[in-house]
């Protein structure tokens, strides 16, 4: 009733349209948000009014109303159009004037639609809509596009409005949602000088960092349905449902569980998502001074010193990559990677990964190879660069470690002469299957935990650790990185480089200790258990 009142009683005097023409409401899952999309686009389509204050005489009923309802995916729009179908069924005086379709829903008194739409959906619907509503707008991977379009395309007439219903949602850094979220918290706290947008009604629900959480009066801020718990079964059975997974969440010490917990119920955001490889406490300790220290210290504290290189090689015009990793005198891991990338995609991909390659080629971090004509990166630049530096810091490369993908045909070349003189068995293909993967991938992540390893602050290299998700087997006992999915664009190859390296990172010990002894060990115990 509070949410409804601010929307729409809040209208001008003279001629009644409604202040706010955008929405933006956030609260825990489980509020029966998607049920009030539904009660909206009911309300729009067939009992919308503008009229004066007190002058119901002087408006008229809304016609040729235009809702379009967006979901996530198929699935999502069934839901936001299933409640709605139960509304119409249930309401004797709906029935006559609301006919289902499969593709719209229409009130005939009044020529108004409804539209239930997705990503999914290979015709989108054309025209001017008067009303939109995004539902679960975090969930959204293109939200925040979709979100600037839609409100680009609303129509001219009176009465039009933009509403979005969302939860809280991880990886706060990308997530589209999380810029209108920042926006509607600058205007609730008047942080603004200059509110850009008078016509903007943010409602945000969440319990506040500072809150306790095991408190469970205060999970009440993000779920306004708890304050009905013991008046309403839906009240009582949701309570308990979410009680349960937080007691077993903080029972089992399951972090991805407590994450999701925090997300969904408290409506709190996550700077990383659930299965990042590096949360926001972890990117904070590699950027600690500790472990960030600038490139003329990096080269003073490798210089001269035997070192693993590893390989990742592209399909053809994406991102190559190699690294150097170190074993320094006092245990510390000291690494660093470098990216290898066409002239004639550089354009396309600084767009689409939102990188500044040739900035950072200019730092040193990367490698343009100018050939325009060229359709696979060149091994011959990848093996002589590694090489030249190796030669140019005095460093001796004890191995070679690489993903037998497409690295096959240098390392033949390496092994035969045509660029140096390496023994064979100094060229070792690092499998990319989770038995092997687990333990660099561990040891790296260890490192960072215990501030044991050391970098040059390489900004490629960060951007491609913040792009890694850890995945774990079926029986969920060992972890692999890779992308988030398939299909991203945000590139890891830099450290997939490290870890084919850190796989074997023991050979930079003294030949004293082999690497049976070091699985034997109590170092290996407390690092792999």
């Amino acid at each position: 009733m509070f949410d409804f009142g601010m929307l729409y009683g809040w209208v001008y005097k003279d001629n009644g349209e409604r202040k706010y023409t955008k929405v933006y409401k956030q609260e825990g899952k489980g509020n029966a948000k998607t049920t009030t999309c539904s009660i909206m686009a009911i309300y729009h389509i067939v009992y919308d009014k503008i009229y004066p204050p007190q002058e119901p005489h002087r408006g008229n009923i809304a016609r040729n109303v235009w809702i379009d309802l967006m979901a996530v995916d198929k699935v999502q729009a069934e839901q936001l159009k299933d409640p709605i179908q139960k509304i119409i069924k249930a309401t004797p005086s709906l029935r006559p004037l609301i006919e289902n379709k499969r593709t719209y829903i229409e009130c005939q008194r009044n020529c108004g639609k409804i539209f239930v739409q997705s990503k999914d959906d290979k015709n989108m619907q054309g025209g001017k809509p008067s009303v939109v509503i995004i539902d679960e707008l975090s969930s959204h991977k293109d939200g925040g596009k979709r979100a600037d379009i839609v409100e680009a395309n609303l129509g001219k007439k009176s009465g039009v409005l933009l509403v979005i219903i969302t939860t809280a949602g991880e990886d706060s850094l990308v997530n589209p949602a999380k810029k209108e979220y920042d926006q509607a918290m600058s205007i609730l706290h008047a942080k603004l000088s200059y509110n850009p947008n008078e016509h903007y009604l943010p409602i945000i629900r969440e319990m506040e960092e500072s809150d306790d959480i095991f408190d469970t009066t205060l999970w009440q801020k993000a779920n306004p349905m708890f304050r009905y718990v013991g008046q309403y079964k839906y009240a009582d059975n949701w309570f308990k449902s979410v009680k349960r997974r937080f007691d077993a969440a903080y029972a089992t010490e399951n972090l991805q569980q407590q994450l999701r917990f925090k997300i969904f119920n408290a409506n709190m955001w996550e700077e990383r998502a659930a299965n990042s490889f590096l949360n926001a406490k972890l990117l904070r300790r590699l950027n600690s001074k500790e472990c960030k220290v600038s490139q003329e210290d990096f080269e003073k504290l490798t210089h001269g010193r035997p070192k693993i290189v590893g390989l990742d090689f592209s399909l053809r015009r994406d991102l190559t990559a190699d690294a150097d990793v170190f074993l320094l005198d006092d245990g510390r891991i000291a690494i660093d990677a470098h990216g290898y990338l066409l002239e004639a995609v550089v354009k396309e991909k600084e767009h689409s990964d939102k990188v500044p390659y040739r900035q950072y080629e200019k730092l040193g971090w990367c490698t343009i190879i100018p050939e325009e004509d060229a359709l696979v990166i060149d091994d011959r630049v990848v093996a002589n660069g590694l090489i030249e530096r190796a030669k140019e810091k005095e460093q001796e490369i004890v191995e070679i470690c690489y993903d037998g993908y497409q690295a096959g045909l240098m390392i033949q070349k390496m092994q035969d002469g045509t660029y140096a003189s390496f023994d064979s068995t100094q060229c070792l293909e690092i499998k990319q299957i989770a038995t092997i993967q687990h333990i660099p991938t561990t040891r790296l992540k260890k490192a960072i935990i215990d501030k044991q390893i050391v970098w040059n602050g390489n900004k490629l290299l960060l951007w491609c650790l913040q792009n890694c998700y850890e995945f774990m087997t079926k029986k969920g006992d060992l972890i692999f990185l890779n992308k988030e999915h398939k299909d991203s664009p945000r590139r890891i190859d830099l450290v997939a480089a490290i870890v084919n390296a850190l796989a074997r990172i023991d050979s930079l010990k003294d030949t004293s200790t082999s690497s049976l002894d070091f699985i034997l060990s109590d170092e290996f115990t407390q690092l792999y258990g």
